[in-house]
């Protein structure tokens, strides 16, 4: 879903790496990027085993140098604390972007605990981006793959602690 954001980031930095659970959710990220005069390296580290993550991820950063930005989009809050944890306990400050699904914009998510557990992990500047939804010809529909990355995008950029690609209001008009 944000592989046209991947895409981007490659024209426009010297180096990317893409982290997912699996090669093959890798697979198509790697071919479409693999014209791209950015150096792009991959792995393949599932958060749900804590030992091989965490070894993966070091392998990652031995490879690539110290993480400046991590985007991440996780299906669960823990993982991203496990992210941050393993990321902070590298001693290197970063920026952790964490994109979030409509969920997170439910008026009774905790969205403010969970910033508390990623920024307790260490130097890390910590942004929530929330995918909502778009309000359209009275209906509501679920964002498009480039609406998600042209809003994470702009997330990025303007640098909030916390935004909203589409709405997540009035939350029973979700679809």
């Amino acid at each position: 879903m944000l592989a046209d954001f991947s895409a981007a980031m490659s024209e426009r930095e010297g180096a990317l790496t893409s982290i997912a659970r699996t090669e093959r959710s890798l697979a198509s990220l790697k071919k479409r990027l693999s014209k791209s005069r950015c150096t792009h390296r991959t792995f393949a580290l599932d958060y749900n085993d804590s030992r091989a993550f965490a070894a993966g991820l070091g392998r990652a950063v031995e490879a690539a140098g110290p993480v400046i930005l991590v985007i991440g989009w996780f299906h669960h809050e823990a993982a991203a604390v496990r992210l941050a944890t393993e990321l902070g306990a590298m001693g290197h400050p970063l920026r952790f972007v964490h994109v979030m699904g409509s969920a997170a914009g439910d008026p009774t998510a905790d969205v403010d605990g969970l910033r508390e557990r990623v920024e307790a992990a260490g130097a890390i500047t910590y942004q929530q981006v929330v995918l909502g939804f778009i309000h359209e010809d009275g209906r509501s529909r679920w964002l498009t793959n480039p609406e998600i990355s042209d809003g994470v995008g702009r997330a990025v950029e303007l640098g909030q602690h916390f935004s909203v690609v589409g709405t997540i209001r009035p939350w029973n008009a979700r679809p």
